[in-house]
């Protein structure tokens, strides 16, 4: 057997125990049953805020990193002119659509927590 297999199946078997060695202790700490996983006390209006809050967190984080890409293609624009202007326009859209989270946010946060009074709003 060549030694490069041998490499690498040594290389499976201590990958396996290493997350097995790992794993293990969490299951002996599983709790066998949940009553309520979301433990949510408003009912549908608290998991709809749930929901509308990590949607607007993920969409905040996929503009930044728009922004950031933007700020790569046109920091080595050097090499294609046609990226300075593909990068500016993608870090203005990433800005714009920052705003327009950061707004909605904001407009979602006043609604659910003073004229909703969503218990578990983002305000509680």
């Amino acid at each position: 057997m060549p030694l490069n297999k041998i490499i690498s199946k040594i290389k499976k078997v201590f990958f396996l125990t290493v997350w097995g060695l790992w794993l293990s202790p969490l299951a002996a700490l599983a709790e066998p049953a949940l009553e309520d996983p979301l433990q949510l006390k408003g009912g549908l209006p608290e998991l709809a805020n749930r929901f509308i809050q990590t949607a607007l967190g993920i969409s905040g984080v996929l503009a930044l990193l728009a922004f950031i890409y933007g700020g790569i293609l046109y920091l080595l624009a050097g090499v294609n002119p046609k990226n300075v202007e593909k990068g500016k326009e993608l870090m203005k859209y990433a800005v714009i659509g920052l705003v327009i989270i950061f707004a909605s946010y904001a407009i979602v946060n006043f609604l659910l927590s003073t004229v909703l009074q969503v218990p578990g709003g983002p305000a509680a």
